[in-house]
């Protein structure tokens, strides 16, 4: 039976969760959101689409001038 140190288990667990954690700053998929062609089935689902991507350009818009307001 092989006795690890404290610190070893606590770092494999900190490497193990690193990758989630860099998941989160992924924006990729927001981006290929917007350039990405769908078949949309219908006139509801092609609008539900532009609200989202409506939403999402006001959301980040808000999210810069809160920002730029927090820093001046």
């Amino acid at each position: 039976m092989e006795t690890q140190s404290p610190n070893t288990e606590n770092n494999s667990f900190l490497e193990k969760d690193l990758p989630k954690k860099r998941n989160y700053l992924a924006v990729g998929e927001v981006f290929t959101y917007f350039f990405t062609k769908r078949p949309h089935i219908n006139f509801n689902v092609r609008m539900m689409h532009g609200i989202n991507k409506l939403s999402i350009i006001m959301f980040l818009a808000a999210l810069i001038f809160w920002i730029i307001k927090r820093l001046a």
